[in-house]
């Protein structure tokens, strides 16, 4: 791997308090009633008509998790009819008369998160984790109780998930087929195959190699048996839309390898659903309610824009990061940056680190290797690098296709993929990710100091 770094003196002043960062509601009927809310529904239409299991992955901010639930309150049998109306009126997708008429409200839909509430930290753990996320799945269905389509045995089944008591003790094989068994049982009571949502489908993984205890070979297993149940040879599934943070996290899935995992700018159907362009940021500009930051529009290009196609011929904006920047009117840095230390700390073993909190840096470009084959023992190899906070040339460049996927670096020059050995170089796209990395540097050799004085004395 390569690093080369470009360095120029920020003019604007910085205000960068990354620790303090906004958490937005993904309720898609709440995003519709604001001022900030961008039409994004053609992609109910993309997503039905181009796949039957299809994984999107994208940095956090970029608007998925509402996305998703935008999908499930068009698709949805179950949800108010009228609200539902209310919310898809004048929208692009309303004047798609056929679709609209065919799908709206029509469909079974699963939708959970794989996102945990508490965190995971051991084998024991993420098995709870998964009980509660079947055990809230499940509860979106209570009418299933009062079904006339069930028989006795799936009353009986049904209750383990969904018995306050019972499912806190369901076994790993039961929560491994937890999602099959929901989308028959709503096969069987709406006479129509299934829409499965899921959201934050890599959330455990990236726990897992961030974290000591929680073992890489378990949490892949426990994938393996969840996913496989669910996606595989399911006839009760009709169409499955998985978002996340990454590709990466797929590929080691050794049960699911055929299926297809795009990263939003690098695939022409789905760039524009994820994020904000141009357009769409001059757009809310225009509107009464912020034109009074339309004198700030270059700065928002500096700080929050940069993310760009393979060819850069694309180019878009963090929606979270905008968003809030034009409620609060503060350049500053919005990033969530969870887990921002373990996955920095690494690059103290660099040079380039050293230079980079020295200076203001726009660009660290990097040269990594396109890569194809990715496995379980990668994903340990790059677990021990991170953990042990030792640089591994072996795993480098996976390391920096996790961070470009987590919206930490983009393209800096053209790229096509042509084969294992085919490289890319990479940079910071804006302004606000590179002082969220400089930051939190700094704050770790800060520690450091911190840590070497107090043993001195």
């Amino acid at each position: 791997m390569v690093i080369v770094l470009v360095l120029f003196s920020i003019i604007i002043t910085i205000q960068c308090s990354f620790c303090s960062t906004i958490v937005d509601s993904a309720d898609f009927f709440e995003v519709r009633k604001t001022h900030e809310f961008v039409d994004k529904t053609i992609l109910i239409k993309e997503l039905l008509h181009n796949a039957e299991t299809l994984i999107v992955a994208a940095p956090s901010g970029f608007g998925k998790s509402t996305n998703l639930d935008m999908i499930r309150m068009f698709l949805s049998t179950t949800v108010d009819k009228k609200q539902a109306q209310d919310v898809f009126r004048n929208t692009k997708l309303s004047a798609e008369e056929s679709f609209f008429n065919t799908h709206f409200n029509s469909h079974p839909v699963i939708h959970c998160s794989f996102k945990p509430i508490s965190p995971v930290t051991d084998y024991d753990s993420m098995v709870a984790a998964f009980r509660d996320v079947l055990y809230k799945t499940f509860l979106q269905h209570h009418y299933l109780a009062d079904s006339p389509h069930l028989t006795k045995n799936d009353f009986r089944e049904l209750k383990s998930y969904t018995d306050k008591e019972q499912y806190r003790t369901l076994k790993p094989i039961q929560i491994s087929v937890g999602l099959y068994v929901l989308s028959q049982l709503l096969e069987r009571h709406h006479g129509k195959q299934v829409i499965l949502l899921i959201d934050d489908y890599d959330s455990v993984i990236l726990d897992s190699i961030f974290t000591k205890s929680l073992e890489i070979v378990e949490v892949f297993g426990f994938y393996n048996a969840i996913l496989s149940g669910v996606l595989i040879h399911n006839e009760h599934v009709n169409t499955t839309i998985m978002t996340g943070t990454t590709c990466v996290s797929m590929k080691p899935l050794v049960d699911l390898e055929s299926l297809q995992c795009v990263k939003f700018l690098q695939d022409e159907t789905f760039k524009d659903f994820f994020g904000l362009t141009e357009t769409e940021v001059d757009d809310l500009l225009g509107r009464a309610a912020f034109k009074k930051m339309q004198s700030h529009r270059q700065d928002i290009k500096m700080w929050y824009d940069g993310y760009t196609s393979p060819d850069l011929s694309v180019h878009i904006y963090n929606t979270r990061s905008v968003l809030n920047f034009l409620r609060s009117g503060e350049l500053k840095s919005y990033l969530s940056h969870t887990r921002g230390e373990n996955v920095f700390r690494v690059l103290l073993e660099e040079r380039v680190t050293k230079q980079l909190v020295k200076e203001s840096a726009q660009n660290v470009m990097i040269v990594v290797r396109h890569l194809t084959e990715i496995d379980q023992s990668h994903m340990d190899g790059l677990k021990n690098m991170i953990i042990h906070e030792i640089w591994n040339e072996d795993f480098s460049d996976l390391y920096v296709h996790l961070l470009m996927e987590k919206g930490y670096f983009t393209f800096d020059n053209p790229w096509e993929r042509s084969g294992y050995n085919s490289s890319l170089t990479v940079k910071f796209p804006n302004i606000e990710v590179c002082e969220t990395v400089r930051q939190i540097v700094t704050a770790v050799i800060e520690e450091a100091k911190r840590q070497s004085c107090n043993e001195i004395a």
